[in-house]
């Protein structure tokens, strides 16, 4: 669940400075931030159909190339439209996370064992949540720009899509 988190936490609390750092008024940036909750409202929906019908984990992948996409055009909002864009497509994949998650470990370790597997991976997440922001304006604050902020959440995420190759469903489930 940290790679999961990150993006929300890195991210999420510096995503209008990094618009109007990059000249868009902060009503469009504010909007942008509008758009990015309902498109994340819509990912969940969309993204546990689509993990009902192809695997948690499956979903998962696209939920998270659909993240780093949006992390792509936000370091770079150049046109407006890559604004409106890039905030919808980061919502869209980000909020699609919770969903996914309960999923994966559901598919990967029964109910039976739900409730401790997820307690434990919410604890990983502490750690994200507490130093992620911190993080963000660090980077801005020793490089004047949240592009390495966002380079490197986006590397993680992409990592975490590689990771999820790796899991195997258990014999018997499906």
């Amino acid at each position: 669940t940290p790679i999961g988190s990150l993006a929300f936490v890195v991210l999420l609390p510096h995503m209008i400075s990094n618009f109007t750092h990059a000249g868009i008024s902060l009503g469009t940036a504010t909007g942008a931030l509008s758009l990015l909750a309902f498109a994340g409202m819509s990912g969940k929906v969309a993204f546990g159909m689509l993990g009902e019908r192809i695997s948690g984990r499956y979903a998962m992948m696209v939920s998270f190339s659909v993240t780093v996409t949006g992390i792509v055009l936000m370091m770079n909002p150049g046109p407006i439209v890559f604004v409106w864009l890039s905030a919808a497509l980061f919502g869209f994949g980000m909020g699609a996370f919770g969903p996914l998650y309960t999923l994966v470990v559901q598919d990967n370790f029964g109910l039976r064992s739900y409730g401790a597997i997820s307690g434990l991976l919410s604890l990983t997440s502490g750690v994200t949540f507490a130093a992620g922001p911190i993080l963000g304006g660090l980077t801005y604050d020793l490089a004047d720009t949240y592009r390495p902020a966002f380079i490197g959440v986006a590397i993680v995420i992409g990592a975490g899509v590689l990771l999820l190759t790796q899991i195997r469903a258990p014999k018997g489930r499906y």
